[in-house]
């Protein structure tokens, strides 16, 4: 479990033993292991995001503070959406990648993995750690908000000087 650990917070680790993996496997398409239901996820997630984005109105107050609730809420509600419709693909990439590590053979492929989560959990299977994932990122959308909005505040102010 450690060395689990240690390949998390060291890349350099983690090419290290990606490359031996690739040793024990004999191919480097090991090393591309759960990049179709990454791709599949990044463009769902864009996709989702940008339709949401553009059926909720941009907020037409003047006072500041409203503007930053509404655009915060209009933000949290695409990311929520994103999340929620490209989240069994995250699951099938992270079960792909980390089966490399514990040498499992039921998620070497795409449909492979959806048979095995299918029948392991059922539909409620491909949400597994939904509620993490959506609160980092809902955490991250507020910030970018929060920091892009006192950064044009803040540049507003100093060119108005």
């Amino acid at each position: 479990f450690s060395n689990f650990l240690s390949l998390l917070y060291n890349p350099y680790l983690s090419l290290i033993f990606s490359l031996s993996q690739r040793e024990k496997h004999g191919t480097y398409l090991i090393l591309y292991r759960g990049l179709t239901p990454r791709l599949t996820s990044a463009f769902l997630t864009t996709t989702v995001r940008n339709e949401i984005l553009s059926l909720v109105p941009k907020s037409t107050s003047r006072c500041p503070p409203e503007q930053i609730v509404h655009e915060m809420g209009r933000q949290c509600l695409a990311t929520t959406g994103a999340v929620i419709a490209s989240h069994p693909f995250f699951v099938i990439t992270n079960r792909m990648i980390v089966s490399l590590i514990g040498g499992e053979k039921s998620y070497d492929s795409v449909w492979s993995s959806i048979k095995t989560i299918y029948s392991d959990g059922g539909l409620v299977g491909f949400y597994d750690g939904l509620v993490p994932h959506l609160l980092s990122e809902i955490l991250s959308v507020s910030t970018e908000v929060l920091v892009s909005f006192f950064l044009l505040l803040s540049l507003s102010l100093s060119l108005s000087l």
